[in-house]
Order: C-alpha cells, then structure tokens, then sequence
C-alpha cells in the first residue's frame, strides 16, 4: 500500500509509451510516484493495537520479502504464524529517495529510525478520511476497496513436493 501501489497505477496508463523504448512507462511512473506523493492518514489496526498517521508506505507479508529480494525487515519468519509489518512514515517527494536505498541496502537501523515494524497475526487497514484504498497484493492492483482485512492462517498453505526433490 503505498508507492509501490501508485508506481503500478501509473505504469498501467503509460503503457503506451513503452513504443519508446523498454521501462519507459515505468521509469516515468517511479520518478512521477516520487515528486507526487500524497500525505494519506492511515488507520492501521493490528493485534498491538491501533496506529494513526501518515504513512507513506505499508508493508505486510509472511516472509518479510518485496518483489522477490528487498526484505523490508531484518529477520522474517515465514512458519510462526505471524506476518512482519512496517509502517513507514510520511515524507515528501525526494526525501523518500534515502527510504527506498535503505531497503535496497538492507539499512534496518535507518528503516528503525523512519518507520515502524511488528508482527501481527492480522491486520486491518483504512484510510480516515473514509476514502478508497489501491493495493498492491503480489504484483496484483485491487482498486476500489475501503478497508483491508489480512489474516495469517498457519500452515494455511500446503505444498506436495514429489519424491525425490529436495528442497
């Protein structure tokens, strides 16, 4: 939820101008994400309690991992029923820029320093103002909504691995 979200959004309507030449549409929709971000007040509710503010970013997963290598906490435990959660708070334009190198990096004591991390068996997310939320769920927009719920279901997810096949 977050830049990420407005990245995909953006990318979508540019697609067009990908005849330029490859990533065209998604270079211009990280810079425009960039130098458009919009203050949002966020109601986040979580086994812990509610937190209300600006954020910038939310981030929550059972494995603490984003788009396949950038680990948005330190040390993620995908099997203990409990998904990581990080809060990132608010801030304009390029002043954003250090958030996104931080976790590019792994810098998790400058990520302590900008936003906020626990871990929660659920979480519900609103906006305050009441408005729609876009989400980005693996890869996939969902638009349209006005709250998300998201529940950790242990051992919810069963995998058959043939004989002979080592993980």
């Amino acid at each position: 939820l977050g830049i990420d979200t407005r990245v995909g959004e953006r990318n979508r309507r540019l697609r067009f101008l990908n005849f330029f030449g490859d990533n065209v549409s998604y270079t211009l929709s990280v810079f425009l994400a960039l130098i458009g971000i919009q203050l949002k007040k966020y109601v986040v509710e979580t086994e812990t309690g509610e937190h209300c503010r600006n954020y910038a970013e939310i981030f929550f997963g059972n494995g603490g991992v984003l788009a396949g290598n950038l680990r948005f906490v330190e040390k993620a435990n995908p099997v203990d029923g409990r998904a990581d959660l990080r809060l990132v708070y608010s801030r304009h334009s390029i002043l954003y820029f250090p958030i996104l190198l931080a976790l590019i990096k792994g810098n998790y004591s400058y990520l302590e320093k900008h936003s906020y991390a626990e871990r929660s068996r659920f979480i519900k997310i609103r906006r305050e103002d009441g408005g729609e939320l876009s989400v980005n769920q693996d890869g996939e927009l969902i638009t349209g909504i006005r709250e998300l719920t998201a529940e950790i279901v242990p051992q919810g997810i069963q995998f058959v691995v043939p004989k002979g096949v080592r993980l």
